[in-house]
């Protein structure tokens, strides 16, 4: 049991801290949300960032902003984010090692590479929105549930860290 909580901790607690911290830091700092707020704030406030941010309004985000809102912020958007990334990594890899040389890849139909991308796009995403059963997928790997709860303590850890990593100090 202690093996698999491990493995759920380093492969998906840790990047959702990471991630969790630097994506709400940046909100923080960018006054999109208050540092301060309670629960119901903070998600009524992250809610008007995800209206203004789909419809252009006020609301700048960067890339990664984007994508966590894209898959519906918070903590779900957090493990949704970081999963992408993953299959993304990989499968821009195995893209890389499935060509023998640049030769090869001038020769290959273009039309083919981008619906082949596309599709591969189309997957990932749905692949990231349903992070938990990429996650727990394979013999003896844990089940949904545990990686479940520690992505929702991990994204609490991060957005706390996020919140008070300026108390008691001026911003620079």
């Amino acid at each position: 049991m202690f093996q698999h909580i491990a493995e759920v901790i380093f492969k998906l607690g840790l990047p959702v801290v990471g991630l969790s911290f630097l994506l709400l830091r940046w909100a923080f700092d960018a006054g999109h949300v208050d540092r301060g707020a309670r629960r119901q704030e903070y998600s009524a406030q992250m809610r008007a960032v995800r209206r203004s941010v789909r419809g252009g309004g006020k609301h700048k985000v960067n890339f990664l902003q984007r994508k966590w809102l894209k898959f519906g912020g918070g903590f779900y958007g957090v493990a949704a984010l970081w999963t992408y990334i993953v299959v993304e990594f990989r499968e821009v890899i195995a893209f890389i090692g499935g060509y023998n040389g640049l030769d090869r890849f001038l020769d290959a139909d273009f039309g083919e590479l981008l619906v082949n991308f596309l599709v591969n796009s189309l997957t990932n995403f749905i692949t990231a929105l349903t992070w938990m059963v990429y996650w727990s997928e394979g013999p003896g790997s844990p089940n949904a549930g545990l990686w479940i709860l520690v992505a929702i303590a991990a994204f609490m850890l991060g957005r706390e860290l996020a919140r008070r990593e300026w108390q008691g100090q001026e911003k620079p």
